[in-house]
């Protein structure tokens, strides 16, 4: 990734490069958009919480996305400061969760909810790097098992994926650490991965202690809305209902579009 600046408007501005496949394949599975794609469809009519493509500059072997800048990382914030206080969360997350029902509306799946792909520059925080995105109910085979909920490590599709990530994002702004880290996705002192209801088990556990720490730290409300986040797929948050609630509608939001 690159900051480059646009000659005509002075605006400064972020290009990635995309390199083209040596052997093009014609074989793909149609819904399974390519990242240009996909953001070519959020930019109509987009959202300030989604990063935006402003145009593609072909080149010999590829192509460069120039897009929004953005800023840090939330990834990058966290490894240098201390955790967010509860507020700052509540409206990190109604952007995030925004930005979420915004994809979900043009039946997108972002598939890499993390703290690397948020951007914040302490007043907008946008969504960036759709390079595993894909429309809904087509599963992405490539996925960050810490961020996943249990009905995709156990191989199903998903309807609501992003929403789960975004709720271990929200343990990470207020306890600093993951909901699930990847190690305890395996046996004792072994890469063999636990069997299916022992994983989910484990992440059952791992969101009841969270939820005791957050509504220690941030208190009831902020507990509830990360357990509406994290339940079964038939009875997990929606986006909209997840905007709803009172731990994110009791705090100003920030820029976001609803």
């Amino acid at each position: 990734m690159w900051e480059v600046q646009d000659i005509l408007t002075g605006r400064h501005l972020a290009a990635k490069s995309v390199i083209a496949p040596s052997e093009p394949s014609h074989e793909k599975c149609p819904e399974v958009l390519q990242e240009q794609n996909i953001m070519q469809a959020l930019r109509n009519p987009g959202h300030p919480n989604v990063i935006s493509l402003h145009y593609v500059y072909p080149t010999d072997d590829g192509h460069y996305l120039v897009m929004d800048l953005g800023g840090p990382s939330l990834r990058s914030i966290l490894q240098t400061e201390k955790p967010f206080s509860a507020p700052e969360v509540a409206r990190l997350m109604r952007q995030l969760i925004s930005g979420i029902a915004y994809m979900q509306r043009l039946s997108i799946q972002h598939y890499d909810i993390t703290p690397d792909n948020l951007l914040w520059d302490g007043e907008c925080l946008k969504i960036c790097d759709f390079g595993r995105a894909t429309v809904q109910r087509i599963r992405q085979e490539e996925v960050l098992f810490e961020y996943m909920p249990p009905e995709t490590l156990s191989g199903g599709c998903s309807h609501n994926v992003d929403i789960w990530s975004a709720a271990c994002v929200m343990v990470e702004l207020l306890l600093g650490k993951k909901l699930v880290p990847r190690q305890q996705l395996n046996r004792s002192n072994s890469h063999t991965p636990l069997s299916r209801n022992d994983r989910n088990r484990m992440m059952l556990k791992q969101v009841k202690t969270a939820f005791r720490h957050i509504e220690h730290c941030a208190g009831t409300e902020a507990a509830q809305l990360f357990r509406n986040m994290t339940r079964p797929l038939k009875s997990r948050a929606t986006p909209e209902a997840a905007l709803a609630h009172p731990f994110l509608t009791a705090t100003s939001p920030g820029p976001v579009a609803d």
